[in-house]
This record gives structure tokens, sequence and C-alpha cells, in this order.
């Protein structure tokens, strides 16, 4: 029998949850024609501390172009794995919509010939 690791049973399991979130605050710059709109959400826990969250992902999205939950589920696998979430996780763009970012923001990862043989001997492709 093989242990399972916490996380992976969340993910297998399907028992991660959105939580919806609510605007609750705009703070507005006129004088550089941007806003900042804060979101708040909430969800029900058992314990005082919140020691019963096992997992919490964050993640910007396009509400015109949402991600399912399983796509969300196939991310959290990558960056779980043991040997290669570290490479996965650099990979900052599969939870923020490029939207709201630049290509300029972000320095796009080269893919080496080394990396690339790694990532692609795993079992779950990018």
């Amino acid at each position: 029998m093989r242990e399972i690791n916490g996380y992976e049973h969340i993910v297998k399991s399907g028992d991660l949850n959105e939580v919806n979130l609510n605007l609750t605050t705009v703070w507005a710059f006129p004088h550089e024609e941007k806003s900042i709109l804060l979101y708040q959400g909430s969800y029900i826990v058992t314990e005082d501390d919140g020691s019963d969250i096992e997992l919490l992902a964050i993640a910007v999205e396009d509400e015109q172009r949402p991600k399912s939950i399983d796509y969300y589920a196939d991310v959290i696998t990558r960056r779980m794995d043991l040997k290669k979430g570290g490479l996965y996780s650099l990979l900052e763009t599969e939870l923020l919509d490029e939207r709201f970012y630049t290509p300029n923001q972000f320095e796009q990862i080269e893919f080496t010939p080394i990396l690339e043989k790694k990532i692609k001997s795993s079992p779950t492709k990018i």
C-alpha cells in the first residue's frame, strides 16, 4: 500500500473548493488613470486557527476566460511533484491571466536542453 501525500489526496479526491469573492474596496488614482480593486471572500473552517485548511492556491483570472477547477487541480498536482515541483512553480503564468501582465514584466524561462529533458521525462506534462 502506497502512502498518499495529503495534498495529492485533496487534488485526486476532487476536494478543491473555489471561494467566491466580492468586490469590497476601490482605490482610485485618477491622476494615474488607474485603480486597485480589492476582493474578499470567506470559507467556513472547523478549527479556530484554520489548521483544517491543508492547501491554499491563489490565482488571478479574467472573468471572461475562467479556468476550471480541473485546470487548477492539474497545476497543483504538477507543483506538488517532489522532484520537479520547484520547476513547475516557476511557471507563474499558470496562475496569472495574460491580461494582467505584460511579457516584459516576467522574464521568460529559458528552456535549456537539460531543463527541457527533465520536464519531458516527467509523467505530468506542462
